[in-house]
């Protein structure tokens, strides 16, 4: 007899994709990230939306990219990271390493993993790479990156579904 969390797996397989893939996808790019935010002044609102936007882009990879939760949520994190810019305790690091960290952040397997997504798709996931880069890389003060992040997932939900999470 199948349970209410039998289903709910199910269903969840079908949109987030391989739980164990999606797992190990989303915890790369956080052991990368949260190395890289180690030491700073990265306040728990910035820290917990790279998390958060990390689970998203992992469920995009390995899941159903045009799944519009996972664009929306993407857009939903950065804009909330964004507002906590204006609180004390931003760091003011220069960026200098971005794209060594963007090819870290997607790993050595990311060509293998996003094949399948759609172009649109992936124009988005560059743009949020990039910006998580240089966020990672020069600190969380710069709100046009967190604004990047924010624009490249509405884009993709604008295109396909018609809407966009509003910030």
């Amino acid at each position: 007899m199948e349970t209410q969390s039998d289903a709910l797996i199910a269903e969840r397989h079908t949109t987030h994709g391989d739980f164990h893939d999606n797992a190990e996808f989303s915890q790369h790019m956080k052991r990368v990230a949260r190395a890289l935010m180690a030491g700073s002044s990265w306040n728990d609102e910035m820290r917990e939306a790279v998390d958060m936007i990390c689970l998203k882009i992992s469920r995009v990879v390995t899941g159903q990219a045009l799944e519009l939760d996972h664009w929306r949520d993407v857009a939903g994190y950065a804009a909330l990271a964004l507002k906590s810019i204006r609180k004390p305790g931003s760091s003011t690091a220069l960026p200098n390493l971005a794209k060594k960290l963007e090819l870290r952040l997607k790993g050595p397997d990311y060509a293998i993993r996003t094949r399948h997504l759609p172009g649109k798709c992936l124009i988005a996931l560059d743009a949020i790479f990039t910006a998580l880069s240089l966020l990672l890389d020069g600190g969380p003060q710069y709100e046009d990156h967190w604004g990047w992040i924010v624009d490249a997932a509405n884009e993709v939900a604008d295109n396909y579904w018609g809407e966009s999470n509003s910030a």
